[in-house]
């Protein structure tokens, strides 16, 4: 009989001593988003239109413009602020453990961090993978996920969407292609802190496929985020920003959202 890939991933996982979890995280743990937001924002007003104007117009994987960037992180910021109010966002974050730089750092999902964030929310479900090797530590309480029909269950926000892409790639490297490839998949991450002949591997799941036509959406959000922003004031989801005549914040207004 097959076994599915989630499944033989995890069972491999499990006889070395590691586990997937899903836990129930606050701002004291993950890194609070407000600062890089503000700069965001700071940065995308500042634009020209005929920028913002390109950047709506081109094709989709169109990744040589200049201001790329700040365009696609604020477009998909506000798309995903928006999913996040109507209970429309498909995936919780997926959370690492960087002992050696003391912090919990979500990835992937930092756009979704930051929906959440803005539309008020002050504990974060997150799923975080443990290594069993020295110095991990998981973030705080965690349910540990057993087997695939669990994680369906809590990877998502909306349980009726079933269908996830499943990709891995090794969290500590060894060969030249696969350090290359872990790279490519998280700047971030420096494996060579950690010493270890076990194959530890990241699982990460997103909406594979159906990513293009997620980024082609976003997209579409870039000029009427622009035009909002070049008011003084503007809400986006639970989060007022108030600008100088300058095109600076100076007051952002956060209501909790109780949910």
């Amino acid at each position: 009989m097959r076994v599915d890939p989630f499944t033989k991933w995890l069972d491999e996982h499990r006889s070395m001593g590691g586990y997937v979890a899903s836990s129930y995280v606050n701002w004291d743990i993950l890194h609070d988003p407000g600062s890089d937001i503000v700069k965001l924002l700071e940065q995308f007003k500042d634009l020209p239109f005929d920028a913002v104007m390109e950047f709506s117009e081109s094709d989709t994987f169109d990744n040589d413009m200049g201001y790329r960037d700040i365009c696609e992180d604020v477009s998909k910021l506000f798309f995903l602020t928006e999913l996040v109010q109507f209970n429309e966002l498909l995936y919780y974050p997926q959370i690492i453990h960087e002992p050696w730089n003391d912090r919990y750092r979500v990835h992937p999902g930092s756009g979704r961090l930051q929906a959440l964030w803005l539309c008020g929310y002050n504990q974060i479900k997150c799923i975080y993978t443990h290594f069993n090797e020295p110095e991990f530590i998981p973030p705080g309480d965690c349910f540990e996920i057993k087997n695939k029909r669990q994680f369906d269950r809590e990877i998502m926000l909306r349980p009726d969407q079933i269908k996830w892409h499943l990709e891995l790639y090794e969290a500590f490297p060894k060969d030249k292609q696969e350090q290359i490839w872990t790279k490519r998949r998280d700047r971030e991450w420096d494996w060579s802190h950690v010493k270890t002949d076990k194959p530890w591997k990241f699982i990460r799941f997103s909406e594979g496929p159906d990513f293009a036509h997620h980024k082609k959406m976003w997209r579409g959000y870039s000029i009427d985020a622009w035009q909002d922003l070049q008011h003084d004031n503007i809400q986006i989801g639970n989060t007022i920003f108030e600008f100088n005549d300058k095109g600076k914040v100076i007051d952002v207004i956060r209501s909790s959202n109780k949910k």
